[in-house]
């Protein structure tokens, strides 16, 4: 392009940009920089942000230096602890108040000699003609558990640690065959009673002086006996004595020994309404609460984190730590309301160990450095090793909280309604039969030996108000000393083959053998006979299995429906399969009844059987 042709604005526009641009540059620097817009005001003065710190250092510095140089004067505090140590030594009419002392001592204000009779309030505030004594109410319909174990009495009262037991008083231990009735009482109801029948407010509360229980045995064709009394001892019944009275005047004549005896009824409402078991479990099936409603989601609560310290339990095991691990196996084991499954598995796995023990010491082989991922626990991702030793503690706090727990006498009562609950043990059932029980409560008579109270004079003279019987409970068939299992035909023989098993020195045995129509099923057979806390080997003892049961038909080809889970959440279906059947009359109830071969094989009971 020709340059004459262009303007002089032409020529010269781009030195005029150059020259803006540099003009506005300037003005950011000096705004940015030099004039700093940044800055704030601290201490009366604009400071720059590279200069804020220095100038709070500063204003530090000279703040410490201030106090350092004041002195404090220490407020006067009036001393009134003194005071009132002073007030309550001279007494009321102390010299602070102006006034002279008080005598140290007065004079009696009437002489000693036989105690008055307190002056009966409740027959001033109500007519005679008004009071009526109250029925008790019958409890709920009774509920049972049973078992058999061998237990002592290690002393205590059940506190919330384990009792200590010496090895002489487990030589003492008891072989028994229990059962514990449970119900609940409403008190709240028996309350409402009691002042329904015109009692004052101060008599109105209900104390539980003992609790009565009969039983009736189920025979064969639907059959039962008659009521009979339990005998329960001292355990559920307070001792009460019997009152005497004045021919002439019907006045009590040993009223301090009755009122004694209510004094102790009503300090030991826990132990007469809910009475502690044998304080020490040996062998056998620990005692437990009867599945009272409430309870049973309770057991059920209790028993479901097992599992989950089962795993924990054989992380441990993998990772060497045999002390831990056992500790832990054995009380999931101990666990009452642990699944039997999970029991079974803790009794496994407390073996492993064992074994594991004895091939490489207590503390096992050099463990190896762990990985960044840590030992995995199974069923669970893999977890670093302080997290692990953190879990396995907390399982065994809540482990050893759990066996203590077992020993607690906690209150029972309903978890909804507040109703307590009361039990009795019945140690004199036999084995393998069948019992229906019913409760009745024995309420303290507030009224006895005050005749001119009620409306009907006579029941002055009852120490007890005896209540209502409750509704039996459902049938219990109490806990067996031997059991068999049908396991199939015996080769080469038209017989069948029997498992026995037999309770014996604290544990479960098992024989078998072979049984013929007409046969009775066991006898005596020389197996090795283990004993709890042996330090030996087992040895073979002469033990008899009789089980009395009779054998009346054996079918071996026997088509029967055979029910099969099939998922997790209780599925299930039916197929017919053959097995053998066997007919056989039971000696306990005399009843005919029948067994087959394939049901008897998954039965779960030849797994608890198993359990030490």
């Amino acid at each position: 392009m020709n340059r004459r042709r262009l303007s002089p604005f032409e020529l010269h526009v781009e030195k005029v940009v150059v020259c803006a641009a540099a003009v506005f540059a300037g003005v950011v620097l000096c705004v940015s920089w030099i004039r700093s817009p940044n800055a704030v005001a601290y201490g009366g003065a604009r400071v720059r942000p590279a200069e804020l710190d220095r100038a709070i250092l500063e204003n530090a510095r000279d703040l410490e230096g201030r106090v350092r140089g004041v002195d404090f004067e220490p407020a006067p505090v009036e001393r009134f602890a003194e005071r009132l140590q002073r007030r309550h030594r001279e007494g009321l009419f102390g010299s602070d108040n102006g006034a002279g002392l008080l005598r140290g001592t007065l004079r009696v204000a009437a002489p000693f000699g036989t105690s008055l009779d307190a002056y009966d309030l409740g027959s001033a505030l109500v007519p005679a003609e008004r009071i009526a004594l109250a029925v008790p109410l019958p409890p709920s319909k009774p509920v049972a558990a049973t078992g058999l174990g061998t237990y002592a009495d290690a002393g205590g009262d059940g506190g919330s640690r384990a009792p200590q037991i010496d090895a002489a008083r487990v030589s003492d231990a008891v072989e028994v065959v229990w059962v514990t009735v449970a119900a609940y009482v409403d008190i709240a109801a028996l309350r409402n009673e009691m002042t329904n029948a015109h009692y004052p407010p101060f008599r109105a509360t209900p104390y539980i002086a003992g609790v009565e229980v009969e039983r009736q045995e189920l025979g064969p064709n639907a059959s039962s006996s008659a009521w009979k009394a339990v005998a329960i001892g001292g355990a559920g019944l307070a001792a009460v004595p019997e009152p005497l009275f004045e021919d002439e005047s019907g006045l009590l004549l040993n009223r301090g020994e009755i009122d004694r005896a209510f004094a102790t009824v009503r300090e030991n409402q826990h132990a007469i309404m809910q009475p502690a078991f044998h304080t020490h479990f040996v062998a056998g099936e620990r005692w437990r609460v009867p599945p009272l409603d409430g309870i049973r989601q309770e057991r059920e609560a209790a028993g479901a984190p097992a599992r989950d310290d089962l795993s924990i339990a054989r992380g441990l095991f993998r990772a060497a730590d045999f002390a831990r691990a056992r500790e832990l196996a054995r009380l999931i084991f101990e666990d009452p309301d642990a699944a039997s499954d999970t029991r079974l598995a803790a009794r496994k796995l407390m073996r492993r160990i064992e074994r594991r023990i004895e091939r490489d010491g207590p503390t096992g082989p050099e463990p190896p450095e762990p990985s960044l991922g840590g030992h995995a626990i199974e069923g669970k991702a893999p977890v670093p090793p302080a997290a692990q030793l953190s879990d396995a503690q907390s399982a065994l706090q809540r482990r050893r909280a759990r066996a203590a727990e077992l020993f607690v006498r906690r209150f029972v009562d309903h978890k909804a309604t507040g109703r307590p609950a009361v039990w009795v043990h019945d140690e004199s059932v036999e084995p393998g039969k069948t019992y229906r029980y019913r409760m009745r409560l024995n309420l303290w008579n507030r009224y006895v030996g005050r005749p001119r109270a009620l409306r009907n004079p006579a029941a002055a003279r009852a120490v007890l108000l005896r209540g209502e019987w409750s509704l039996p409970s459902d049938p219990v068939r109490t806990a067996a000393k031997s059991h068999f299992f049908l396991r199939g035909r015996h080769p080469g023989r038209d017989a069948a083959s029997i498992e026995v098993w037999k309770w014996h020195a604290g544990l479960w045995h098992k024989a078998t053998f072979v049984a013929r129509v007409g046969d009775e099923l066991g006898g005596d057979r020389a197996v090795l006979v283990r004993t709890r806390g042996g330090d030996g080997a087992p040895v073979r003892k002469e033990v008899n299995f009789s089980t009395g049961a009779v054998v009346l038909d054996l079918r071996f080809d026997e088509t029967v429906p055979q029910r099969f889970a099939t998922g997790p959440n209780g599925e299930f279906r039916h197929r017919t399969q053959t097995t053998l059947v066997m007919t056989y009359l039971d000696p306990i109830d005399g009843r005919v009844k029948e067994r087959n071969a394939r049901a008897d094989r998954y039965d779960p009971r030849r797994k608890r059987l198993g359990l030490p």
